[in-house]
């Protein structure tokens, strides 16, 4: 049976530094995210933890995804394209793009992925949701960017040389390819760890997910209770699955961020959206909003009494018919989701106390 640890954001910052510190000459660092904060304190302590490293001869690759730096803190875009290059202009996104030019002088590998190669099109399309690093025979797998310590999140951490040889592999295929979907041959995977334990990967094909697909397996297959957590309220085919449940017995629990917690382009159409959803939907499914004055939850969690996922992936269509890349860890151990609920749930209550 693995050991496995549940990180906070800031947990996951600190462990991921410490890990970093810890490597020696020839041993590998993978990190992925699809966004960072390089002023955030504890984000830089991990930047200059992974300079360190790769100046003391260990292999370290970052890899971001282009949104990084095509949008700024509200949301919306602070760049313009042209033949596939970034034209930087005066915004929010000039310390990552420094952060990154410092990155690369110490000898990291630094990965700007899935560059959009049209002139015009949605910013949202071909994504790397991404979330996850390598550190030696470490693994770290979630829902957490580098950036926002404050937001309710998750980063299952354990240990396992396969496992770790194999994420890092599809990582650094990713990397070198700067395009997710190129990189694993428009093919979603499905590893298995142990007999336990799963390791999904979704290419960001659009409209093809294995992890939403098997997300909705785990939903339909639920006979006694289903607890999911997103960062808005799940709607769509999602919340058609979790009403059957409901339908037939299955005590279902929705925990959801409220609007206002999302930036203020989006608030409105979080808002709109949740209006239409509570003429449809059971009134209990909406008890598990989060007080506004909460952070985000940004956790990414579904769990039956059979199975768990924890993931990049927030379990919705839109992400999915938008082409995004996607990273999951799915377990059969009842132990492992019964823990998993119980430490997202306990951050909730904490900061609801």
């Amino acid at each position: 049976m693995k050991q496995y640890d549940f990180l906070t954001r800031l947990q996951y910052f600190q462990a991921l530094s410490t890990a970093s510190g810890r490597l020696k000459s020839g041993e590998r660092l993978v990190i992925a995210t699809m966004d960072f904060d390089p002023d955030e304190p504890h984000i830089a302590e991990l930047i200059a933890s992974m300079m360190s490293a790769s100046k003391r001869g260990v292999r370290v690759t970052f890899m971001v995804d282009a949104i990084a730096l095509l949008t700024g803190d509200h949301g919306l875009p602070v760049l313009s394209l042209s033949r596939n290059r970034l034209k930087v202009k005066p915004g929010p996104i000039a310390a990552r793009r420094n952060a990154i030019e410092i990155l690369s002088s110490a000898g990291v590998e630094c990965r700007i992925v899935n560059i959009p190669t049209r002139r015009v099109g949605l910013l949202q399309q071909g994504r790397s949701h991404i979330k996850c690093a390598v550190a030696g025979d470490e693994l770290f797998v979630g829902g957490c960017n580098l950036s926002k310590p404050e937001q309710i999140d998750i980063m299952v951490h354990w240990r396992d040389p396969g496992g770790a040889e194999q994420l890092a592999s599809w990582l650094k295929r990713i990397a070198q390819s700067e395009q997710t979907r190129d990189a694993l041959r428009d093919v979603d995977i499905d590893i298995q760890l142990d007999s336990q334990t799963h390791l999904l990967l979704d290419a960001g094909v659009p409209r093809q997910s294995i992890i939403y697909e098997d997300a909705l397996r785990l939903i339909s297959e639920a006979r006694e209770s289903l607890y999911i957590t997103c960062q808005y309220f799940p709607g769509g085919e999602t919340a058609r699955y979790l009403a059957a449940a409901q339908a037939r017995g299955v005590t279902v629990t929705i925990a959801y961020s409220h609007p206002k917690a999302h930036h203020q382009a989006a608030v409105l159409h979080h808002a709109h959206q949740l209006a239409q959803r509570r003429r449809r939907l059971p009134a209990a499914f909406f008890a598990g909003r989060l007080d506004k004055k909460l952070p985000k939850l940004h956790a990414k969690i579904l769990v039956s009494e059979r199975e768990a996922m924890v993931s990049s992936h927030n379990y919705v269509p839109q992400g999915v018919n938008f082409g995004t890349a996607e990273l999951a860890l799915k377990s059969t151990d009842q132990a492992f989701g019964k823990d998993l609920r119980e430490f997202v749930q306990q951050q909730i209550n904490e900061l609801t106390k």
